[in-house]
C-alpha cells in the first residue's frame, strides 16, 4: 500500500478521538430507522490479510466496540476475516466468486432476520471459510 494514499489515514485512524462524534452519528441514524420502523442491518466488510495486519490491534478493537455499543438493536455483522487473499482483486475489492460467496451470506442472514424480527437482534460473529 503506497504510503502517501488515503490508506495511511485509514490504518492509522484511531477511533478513541472521535469516539463521541462517531457515536452519536451512529445513534441518530439508528433513531431515525427505528421511528420510521426501517429495518437495519450493519455489515462489517471482509478485509484482505495485508490491509488487516496495517490496523493497529488495539485502535481496530476500538472501532469495533464503538461500533457494537453504538447500534443497540441493530443487528452488526462483523466479516472481516470471512474472505480469503484470493477473493480479492486489489486491496479492497473482491473479486467475482468472493463477491458471490459474501451476497450469498449475507442475505442468508438477512432472510433470517426478516423471518424472526425479534430474535435477529445484537452482534453475530460472521462464519469463517
Amino acid at each position: 500500500v503506497d504510503p502517501n494514499s488515503w490508506w495511511e489515514t485509514v490504518h492509522s485512524w484511531n477511533p478513541l478521538e472521535t469516539q463521541a462524534r462517531t457515536s452519536a452519528r451512529i445513534n441518530r441514524l439508528t433513531q431515525f430507522v427505528g421511528m420510521h420502523h426501517i429495518r437495519l442491518m450493519v455489515i462489517n466488510l471482509p478485509e484482505r490479510d495485508f490491509s488487516r495486519e496495517l490496523f493497529d490491534d488495539a485502535y481496530y478493537q476500538a472501532y469495533l466496540d464503538l461500533v457494537k455499543g453504538s447500534v443497540g438493536y441493530v443487528p452488526c455483522l462483523v466479516y472481516r476475516e470471512f474472505s480469503s487473499s484470493d477473493e480479492f482483486y486489489d486491496v479492497e475489492h473482491t473479486v467475482y466468486r468472493g463477491s458471490l460467496r459474501l451476497s450469498e451470506e449475507v442475505i442468508r442472514e438477512l432472510k433470517k432476520m426478516l423471518a424472526e424480527p425479534g430474535t435477529q437482534q445484537g452482534i453475530k460473529e460472521a462464519p469463517g471459510r
